[in-house]
């Protein structure tokens, strides 16, 4: 495995002797100039590949604005279920994910106050983005029953 050590700020004789194109005295070879910069080049590449592969993060939002309170509510994306437990009115509980990408469907499962239990799936990227990076994802159960889907792209 190979590691990296970036140490700032470089002395200029360390600079020297690990860059020796930067010391045109010492630049005794073609072969040499061509490794540092090879080295340079590497050290771009990487710096850039880490700076591109960001984490995925974002937030799933269960509101429950109902007038009844809501149990056994499960969040599916996939064959995977997120657990949010019950809501009372007015109430939200809050998932935040950073491994688990959004699916193409996205189902809710939840027990009204009756005992009934509902089920609402949601074709996910009708209202999000597939692009997305980041983000909330607002899933609201309404007065009648149903859930209203909608995300935006606030930082958070």
């Amino acid at each position: 495995m190979t590691r990296l050590i970036l140490q700032l700020p470089c002395s200029q004789r360390a600079l020297k002797n690990c860059f020796p194109l930067f010391d045109m005295k010492q630049n005794k070879s073609r072969s040499q100039a061509i490794a540092t910069i090879k080295s340079l080049l590497v050290l771009v590449l990487m710096t850039t590949l880490f700076t591109a592969c960001k984490h995925e993060r974002y937030l799933i939002v269960v509101f429950n604005n109902s007038e009844q309170r809501i149990e056994n509510v499960t969040l599916w994306l996939a064959d995977q279920s997120f657990d949010y437990g019950h809501l009372n009115t007015d109430a939200k509980r809050t998932g935040i994910y950073e491994q688990n990408r959004l699916t193409p469907t996205m189902k809710l499962v939840w027990v009204d106050q009756n005992n009934k239990q509902h089920e609402q799936t949601f074709q996910t990227f009708d209202f999000i983005p597939s692009n997305y990076d980041n983000g909330r994802v607002h899933l609201k159960l309404q007065n009648n029953n149903q859930f209203t889907l909608s995300f935006d792209e606030s930082q958070f």
